[in-house]
């Protein structure tokens, strides 16, 4: 933290994996929409998707991604989930 650019480095093979770059925020009280541009710049200089990961303490971990990355998250797990219980994907 304190750096300007991503709040966490990745090696090349794991940016290819993980697709996002994570600007992260541990605050009591934190401006949502300032804190999402940020991401959003950081992770266009990068070509990566943004991903906003914020607490406080004592509370959990949230992420914040936009709606169309949800989705995609969503429908590669579905693909892997139908992989792995029969062997074949069905759509």
């Amino acid at each position: 933290m304190g750096e300007s650019g991503l709040d966490v480095k990745l090696s090349e093979a794991a940016r290819k994996a993980v697709g996002f770059a994570i600007e992260a925020k541990n605050q009591e009280k934190i401006n949502i929409w300032a804190a999402i541009e940020q991401a959003e710049e950081n992770a266009a200089k990068e070509g990566l998707r943004p991903a906003l990961v914020f607490r406080r303490n004592r509370s959990p971990v949230y992420v914040v991604i936009k709606w169309d990355d949800f989705l995609s998250l969503l429908k590669s797990a579905n693909i892997t989930r139908e992989e792995d219980e029969g062997g074949t994907i069905h759509r």
